[in-house]
């Protein structure tokens, strides 16, 4: 009975749970920009966006912007400065391109949570407000839909939870085998 609690343990802590992917489009016409981000980003700086330090950054994202793959950043602000968000080239906004700057409507927070362990959100048909702050190229106001992708556990879980449910078929059987002698 204590191998097949020990091995359920096991098994739940090391596949562990997985957290879903959240997928942004931002559209304006017939710009279109996208990505995807964990549901708990690894949050690498609070932002510095022109003294604004009211937002976390993540860095490096793959992005698409009108159809062309670019490696940028993304950073969410909290109420008090528009919340919304800033898509940037390069790994730092000051550094790249401002692509996009849109405050939430009625300065809406687009995450839960802390700057230091943000939780991304879904949304759908969120008519986010442009900001020109930083020149961004699309100075315009996005259509923002945040979706949930599915998780796919990797091999590796379904390789442990196979094990897992093997060795308790083997303790069941061996605790039968010592009851029945």
């Amino acid at each position: 009975m204590r191998s097949t609690l020990f091995v359920l343990a096991s098994m739940t802590v090391m596949t562990g749970s997985a957290f879903a992917d959240i997928d942004y489009t931002l559209t304006a016409g017939t710009d279109v920009i996208s990505f995807s981000l964990p549901e708990l980003p690894a949050v690498q700086s609070s932002c510095d966006y022109f003294g604004d330090t009211s937002c976390f950054a993540v860095y490096p994202v793959s992005l698409v912007v009108d159809g062309s793959d670019i490696t940028g950043n993304v950073s969410f602000y909290q109420p008090g400065v528009g919340g919304g968000l800033t898509v940037c080239s390069g790994t730092v906004c000051g550094a790249g391109t401002v692509l996009v700057n849109n405050d939430g409507p009625n300065d809406e927070q687009l995450f839960t949570g802390t700057l230091a362990n943000p939780d991304l959100e879904e949304f759908s048909d969120v008519q986010l407000t442009a900001a020109a702050t930083g020149s961004p190229q699309y100075n315009e106001a996005f259509v923002l839909n945040a979706t949930s992708s599915a998780s796919t556990p990797e091999p590796a879980s379904y390789a442990l939870s196979l094990l897992g449910l093997g060795a308790i078929m083997v303790a069941a059987r061996s605790q039968r085998a010592k009851k029945a002698a």
